[in-house]
């Protein structure tokens, strides 16, 4: 049954993965952002930003230690007091048919299919 879960997390996670565009793959949206604003000009209560803010990283907390390795594995480290006792895992696969090129069309169905074709310890479905 751990298995399985855990199956299940990293196969909700490759599918957020899956569904977000890539970088070059910008959203439409149907309200400009201005290139440039006048200073203290009002929205919400706070001034418009002089520069677009599209592009911009959002600040990494300070409480997360990240590292590359040497096989390009990006990894994330976090103390977290819940669950107690116990370590968590999550991997993020960047995959699936928006990271397909034109010449791999289905491929990230096909596998998707096949991963679902049952194993030695899941059955057939």
């Amino acid at each position: 049954m751990k298995e399985l879960r855990a199956f299940s997390i990293v196969l909700v996670i490759g599918f957020i993965t899956a569904c977000t565009p890539k970088a070059s793959q910008s959203l439409q949206s149907s309200a400009a952002i201005p290139e440039k604003t006048m200073p203290g000009n009002p929205v919400n209560g706070n001034a418009l930003p002089a520069e677009p803010i599209q592009g911009t990283p959002l600040p990494m907390d300070s409480s997360i230690r990240q590292g590359k390795l040497s096989n390009g594995l990006t990894y994330y480290i976090q103390h977290n007091n819940k669950p107690e006792n116990r370590a968590e895992l999550r991997l993020v696969v960047k995959v699936g048919s928006l990271q397909e090129d034109p010449d791999q069309l289905g491929v990230a169905h096909f596998v998707e299919h096949m991963a679902f074709n049952g194993s030695e310890h899941f059955s057939k479905n």
